[in-house]
């Protein structure tokens, strides 16, 4: 006889926990920034800093951090996630936003420390721009740069020229409003993990292994069963 049904319903449960375990994919880099810094571009009341990239595919479990460094405590500042800036733009454009805390370092020029601005976004193909603005005026905050930083990026991933906004071209009532130049200070410092789109399959030899325990499962349940008759 075979066993009750819901006995039944467990093991395929059982098994369905185990092939979402063995389909779940980890965040995986997209973009990282390979080098050490050498100086820092001014993130603060009169100047914003942009990060450019693009993706070539879609993502789920997005995460966005940023070495925003200051050698002053407590300096914060808020991060955007557009999908536009410039003249026009507006918060319609405006995929996130958070407000971050820089990290505290002893040199502004050559310390690297990563702030988390985003994470959990689904992010499909296309640009996208990553303003950070200020409250403070003084220059003791900044996002770490080097021109011999490089990139490692994901196939059909890259990153845009490094850019920042000050003086007429800044809008202060929207930062990510303003008209960004190309500031030629060094490549930023940040990086972007993720999940790709596409849905994991679990190789030949995960579901042998699962379905090899389910039927072990049930064959030990008709023999108990068998055994009380």
């Amino acid at each position: 006889m075979f066993p009750p049904p819901r006995t039944l319903l467990a093991a395929f449960a059982l098994v369905a926990i185990s092939l979402g375990a063995a389909t779940s994919a980890q965040a995986d880099p997209i973009i990282t920034t390979v080098g050490t810094p050498n100086n820092a571009s001014f993130v603060n009341a009169t100047q914003h800093n942009l990060l450019q990239f693009t993706l070539g595919s879609s993502y789920t479990n997005v995460s966005i951090a940023a070495s925003l460094v200051s050698t002053a405590a407590g300096r914060t500042g808020t991060a955007y996630l557009m999908n536009q800036v410039g003249p026009g733009t507006t918060v319609a454009n405006q995929l996130a936003s958070n407000a971050f805390t820089f990290a505290q370092v002893a040199n502004l020029s050559t310390s690297l420390s990563y702030v988390n601005l985003f994470s959990g976004l689904n992010l499909g193909s296309g640009t996208y721009f990553v303003v950070f603005s200020a409250t403070n005026t003084t220059t003791d905050t900044g996002i770490s740069v080097n021109t011999a930083a490089t990139y490692t990026t994901a196939p059909g991933a890259s990153v845009g020229a490094e850019q920042f906004s000050a003086g007429a071209n800044l809008n202060p009532a929207y930062p990510p409003a303003s008209t960004f130049v190309n500031s030629g200070t060094g490549n930023r410092f940040f990086t972007v993990d993720g999940t790709s789109g596409a849905t994991a399959v679990p190789e030949p030899a995960t579901l042998l292994l699962l379905g090899t325990g389910l039927a072990g499962t049930v064959g030990a349940m008709r023999r108990r069963r068998r055994a009380k008759m």
